[in-house]
């Protein structure tokens, strides 16, 4: 979760060296991450895709 405030937009590759985990447990973190709302999938893509934090960027558009 530290990881989301200091880079609220990520992709897999984005978290593996920070969290010292390989790429299958970085997908079915952000996976589970995806399901209970937390992270949203932002390009469509099957490959190289991007996940957004967006409650928390949602905080800094609210005027």
């Amino acid at each position: 979760m530290e990881l989301l405030y200091q880079k609220p937009i990520i992709s897999i590759n984005d978290i593996l060296e920070p969290l010292s985990i390989s790429k299958p447990t970085a997908n079915s973190l952000v996976g589970n991450f995806e399901k209970l709302g937390i992270l949203k999938e932002l390009t469509g893509y099957n490959r190289n895709k991007l996940f957004a934090f967006e409650k928390y960027l949602s905080i800094y558009s609210q005027n």
